[in-house]
């Protein structure tokens, strides 16, 4: 065994270098020799002086070696080495569960997340505040039930354009144009909580804008940009990434109606401007398989952003529109189209309405506007390729005139519901009709009593209840998002 031994020693005078050899064989901690052990020892040493190697050195022992210290070399001792105190740890799995929800006061909702290791070693939860739509009660957002209740969302200027409502398998969505920066953005109503997003990455620009949801809660907004021409689609998929996609051979800033169908595929009736002083056309477009295709155009003009929409089996497209009459001014219109098929244009008598609001059940197509102070509903029997029978309702609502109007299926909430603006008051106003053996019963109601709410409302109806968005606008008061809802109580 091979091994060097370091003397220091000290004498006045000069130094030499001295070669020591050991003995021939080595030596190992038992006495024993080593015929490998021939490495020769190399130090300084005062002249005339011998230093002899230790006879049995002890060394190969588990201890440490103690070495640079001003006392004699010590080889192969036990050296106790001194250990830190036990340091506190902190490992973010070994925290404790966070803490459960609490209210931060009567209608914000506080959740902590996932621990986290703060600077001094505590287990730490990142808190997150939620604005419940109604009330925050024993760390939970709480819902008003049977009654309506009406939130504002966005306020102070950021509201401009159109708001959209749509349903999804547990959201509210409402699409809406945010006034100052014109970014299109989305509110997200769950479980009594607000959330906000902008439309796209980066945010795109909109001031006329529509929303689909998927039944997988995949997002569809089309809106038409207010500085520049045409129309454009913005999708989120369900994990919440967006992209922004340009609707082709469409001109002009344009208020478009759209559906999404059962089979994923989007549809689209905008105005085409053809001139100046001419009046706008119906165009129509398809999304099938991501890619975009112009059926045909409407020998008509537009009808407003809620007048498209499918049958109850997706087999028929109907749009509410105008068509001309030439000096005699226009008339109302149904266009339906077959899966397939070509567009079939059928002229309504009457006076021609603005901004149709249209629903089906089953092969019943419904068509509501206003006519002085009476609602009007056309209800239109549809037939296979040809005409449908068409009965026309009166309806005095209470109030004097009324635009903006929406209608959906009732779906227990009577068999239509309409929401509007009272053009007077310039209130949102609710009505429903409620289809029993043929004696229809009618019933309107204020339902949100703000000045200069319900324009350009959205209704739809379903998860428990009625939804309406709408906007207000005062002298007085900036431009508000409001959201009008009527739950059931279980």
């Amino acid at each position: 065994m091979r091994f060097v031994v370091l003397g220091l020693l000290l004498s006045v005078g000069c130094y030499e270098s001295i070669r020591i050899e050991p003995r021939e064989g080595g030596v190992d901690r038992d006495g024993g020799t080593d015929a490998a052990s021939d490495l020769p020892l190399f130090f300084d040493a005062p002249p005339d002086r011998r230093v002899d190697a230790p006879d049995r050195p002890d060394i190969g022992t588990d201890g440490p070696v103690d070495i640079g210290t001003d006392g004699p070399i010590e080889i192969g001792a036990d050296v106790p080495v001194d250990v830190p105190p036990d340091i506190p740890l902190c490992l973010p799995e070994r925290c404790p569960p966070p803490p459960a929800p609490t209210c931060a006061d009567d209608r914000t909702l506080r959740v902590f997340g996932e621990a986290f290791c703060a600077e001094d070693a505590s287990c730490g939860y990142p808190e997150e505040d939620f604005t419940c739509a109604s009330s925050c009660e024993a760390g939970a957002c709480v819902e008003v039930c049977g009654e309506w209740v009406t939130d504002v969302l966005a306020d102070g200027g950021e509201v401009g354009g159109t708001t959209s409502l749509a349903l999804g398998r547990r959201d509210v969505f409402i699409a809406y144009g945010e006034g100052r920066s014109n970014e299109t953005r989305v509110a997200r109503f769950f479980d009594g909580v607000f959330g906000l997003e902008r439309v796209g990455n980066p945010p795109t620009l909109a001031a006329l804008a529509g929303l689909s949801v998927s039944p997988a809660d995949e997002l569809f907004v089309v809106f038409s940009p207010p500085r520049s021409a045409g129309l454009r689609v913005s999708e989120r998929s369900a994990m919440g990434s967006w992209r922004n996609s340009v609707v082709p051979d469409v001109t002009g800033r344009v208020e478009s109606s759209q559906f999404l169908d059962a089979r994923g595929n989007l549809h689209v009736v905008h105005p085409i401007r053809v001139g100046m002083f001419e009046t706008p056309e119906a165009g129509y477009l398809v999304r099938e398989g991501g890619e975009w295709r112009r059926i045909d155009l409407f020998d008509a003009s537009f009808g407003g952003r809620n007048s498209i929409v499918a049958d109850a089996r997706g087999n028929r497209i109907f749009a509410a529109v105008n068509v001309t009459m030439g000096v005699a001014g226009s008339q109302d219109a149904l266009a339906s189209r077959e899966a397939g098929g070509g567009w079939t244009i059928q002229r309504l008598d009457g006076p021609a309405g603005t901004l149709n609001a249209i629903a089906t059940q089953g092969d019943t197509v419904y068509l509501a506007d206003f006519v002085e102070d009476q609602l009007r509903l056309r209800t239109i029997r549809t037939t296979i390729g040809g005409p449908g029978s068409v009965e026309e309702t009166l309806v005095p609502f209470g109030g004097t005139t009324a635009t903006q109007i929406d209608m959906a299926a009732g779906e227990g909430f009577g068999d239509l519901v309409f929401s509007f603006r009272e053009t007077t008051e310039r209130q949102l106003w609710f009505g429903r009709r409620d289809a029993d053996g043929g004696d229809d019963e009618w019933s309107f109601e204020v339902v949100d009593d703000a000045l200069g709410s319900g324009e350009d409302s959205s209704i739809a109806v379903g998860l428990g209840g009625i939804h309406i968005s709408h906007q207000s606008d005062t002298l007085v008061r900036e431009r508000q998002l409001r959201y009008t809802r009527f739950i059931a109580c279980e």
